[in-house]
């Protein structure tokens, strides 16, 4: 039997519920994804050529005013809900922090949030190692 594979959402719905469900007061995370092509030149010839591809996931959660932050690689159901729970007794453990919160209900109605405002940092640009090679001759010879 194969695992659900979870898509981003699932994954930091998933990070977040858990942390409640746990004893978690209040809890926000963070994905991140990469990718890249390195290239390697000795001698005036390609080395080695490296494709990679990151996926990080970060989890801050708060029990009161006391709070921990975990970050994970890992993307499967189980890894995902121990990390959540590894996080919310590192909090119960950790010192009150008078300073640490996030906002309550009636502080957004005061300030509320944009919900059309959009940040997008995703670049779809794959990249081409034929660019890469031409980018690097044109800097070997400054």
């Amino acid at each position: 039997m194969c695992a659900k594979k979870l898509n981003d959402t699932d994954i930091m719905n998933l990070l977040i519920d858990t942390a409640l469900k746990n004893g978690a007061t209040a809890a926000d995370c963070v994905l991140s994804r990469s990718r890249g092509v390195s290239l390697t030149r000795r001698l005036g010839k390609d080395e080695n050529i490296e494709r990679y591809e990151d996926f990080d996931t970060g989890l801050r959660v708060f029990v009161g005013n006391k709070i921990a932050s975990v970050s994970t690689n890992e993307s499967s159901e189980s890894s995902i809900k121990d990390v959540a729970c590894r996080a919310v007794e590192m909090a119960k453990i950790a010192p009150e922090d008078q300073f640490s919160l996030i906002a309550d209900q009636e502080t957004l109605q005061e300030f509320p949030i944009n919900k059309n405002l959009s940040i997008d940092s995703y670049d779809d640009n794959e990249p081409n190692i034929d660019v890469i090679r031409k980018v690097l001759k044109v800097l070997l010879k400054m």
